[in-house]
């Protein structure tokens, strides 16, 4: 189920969680126009950053419990006991929504609803496979547009940095692991690139960024990381950005990585990563790691894929460690709570502008409280490295 749910800020996914439990014995389509609905204001929430923080925590422990009552309980109607007939098919009740209306499953149902479209009738078990198929389809199709627009304040935050890891690119072959929608097709000018996605909807966003960057050649390839579609020694530089954080096996990605390098070949490496113990941006890392694995395809907020990098094999592993934007510096990244509380209460500005990974470019300066709290702000604290056979 974590795959299936669409990925927002924390405030908006937990918000159209919230209203699709409440609303789970009504229409299937009154439900999906309501969410709807609902995903046309993504965007207030996503830029106002107060409402990005209370409501996030307010709603995070609700939004949990009713997660799982919705997911993992059988829905049943309140106030009344089962019949021995409802006992006897109660297998069945465990996979079937009640009142629903349509005959859907809860997990055919689930991925409807925060997909934006409402589940799809079914006319008998034999069709449930096919409309499931069909809502992950749209689901796959969905997160690629949002995440052409919803990462763009991201990228343009990270240009110094992509820009200086990516001048380490060696030979005229590449393979990139988790394309995505093609962000970093901008750095791979003249460039033959190979790319390994799971989700097959990105690929023409993908492809029109290569077009527009005029690489020597492109080809998108579906797959995961811990097997790559690739014979051994066959590329001259692996690139993976914003990957371990949601691969099942970090080690396996590393190791693959080093298998299909040539000799001399570079892995180039840039994630997010957890926040050093006792600062308040690792707290909230680890509160809203539930949710956000569930609304982030399994993005994990509180990983750190170096140690699996560094047990791969590779003959060296450069890192460095930053923390990204306005967060840095500030009362988010105070070593204790009453350091945190001092930065934040005696009005600290932060100025952001010193040099190296993480800090190029010149930044504006950022008050102690809120102007620290920017969008994507949970994946501030990162690792941008370069791995070499």
């Amino acid at each position: 189920r974590a795959q299936l749910l669409p990925r927002h800020t924390t405030t908006t996914f937990a918000l159209r969680w919230c209203l699709a439990s409440a609303s789970l014995p009504r229409s299937c389509k009154r439900r999906g126009a309501r969410l709807r609905s609902f995903a046309l204001h993504n965007r207030l929430f996503t830029n106002t950053r107060t409402i990005e923080l209370a409501a996030g925590v307010m709603f995070h422990a609700m939004a949990s419990s009713l997660a799982n009552l919705v997911v993992e309980m059988p829905r049943a109607r309140l106030g009344r006991r089962r019949s021995s007939t409802n006992q006897s098919a109660r297998g069945r009740r465990m996979a079937t929504v009640l009142s629903c209306g349509c005959g859907c499953t809860r997990r055919t149902l689930i991925a409807g609803v925060l997909s934006g479209r409402g589940a799809l009738g079914a006319e008998g078990s034999n069709q449930e496979n096919g409309s499931f198929v069909e809502l992950r389809k749209s689901y796959d199709a969905n997160f690629a547009k949002t995440m052409d627009s919803g990462m763009k304040d991201y990228e343009q935050n990270m240009a110094a940095v992509k820009t200086e890891l990516f001048s380490h690119i060696v030979g005229d072959t590449v393979l990139e692991i988790g394309l995505g929608n093609g962000p970093n097709m901008r750095y791979f000018s003249g460039l033959h690139v190979m790319g390994v996605e799971p989700n097959t909807q990105s690929f023409e966003y993908a492809a029109a960024a290569a077009r527009a960057n005029n690489l020597a050649s492109f080809e998108p390839m579906e797959g995961v990381g811990e097997h790559l579609p690739m014979p051994d020694a066959s590329v001259d530089t692996v690139v993976a950005t914003l990957v371990m954080c949601t691969v099942a096996d970090m080690d396996a990605v590393a190791r693959e990585a080093k298998r299909v390098l040539r000799p001399g070949g570079v892995y180039l490496f840039l994630d997010h990563v957890a926040a050093p113990d006792g600062t308040p941006l690792r707290a909230f890392q680890s509160l809203f790691d539930p949710l956000n694995r569930a609304a982030y395809e399994g993005c994990h907020l509180t990983r750190d894929p170096l140690a699996a990098i560094e047990r791969a094999g590779f003959a060296s592993v450069e890192s460095r460690r930053f923390v990204a934007g306005a967060a840095e510096g500030s009362w988010l990244t105070a070593p204790t709570m009453g350091e945190a509380f001092a930065r934040a209460t005696r009005g600290d500005r932060v100025t952001h502008g010193s040099e190296g990974w993480g800090r190029g470019g010149s930044r504006p300066q950022s008050s102690a409280l809120l102007d620290a709290v920017e969008p994507h702000f949970l994946l501030s604290p990162s690792v941008v490295g370069i791995a070499r056979v």
